[in-house]
């Protein structure tokens, strides 16, 4: 429904997410619904006493259209 408003309601042409790369919950869901990863930022952020890596995932408009 998120995704529906976002590219209909609001012309959204793109919808990014950026994840932290051990959270395998989110991962999945992002993959489930066909976002594509398209980076993998290695210890660029420093959370809760150490550094962690992130994935950015993307999806385009007309990539939601055709799921």
């Amino acid at each position: 429904g998120i995704l529906d408003w976002l590219f209909d309601s609001q012309n959204i042409h793109r919808v990014t997410e950026i994840v932290d790369a051990e959270n395998m919950a989110s991962i999945h869901l992002l993959k489930s619904l066909n976002f594509k990863q398209e980076g993998h930022f290695i210890e660029n952020i420093f959370f809760k006493g150490k550094w962690g890596s992130e994935f950015q995932f993307a999806m385009l408009k007309r990539e939601w259209k055709n799921n």
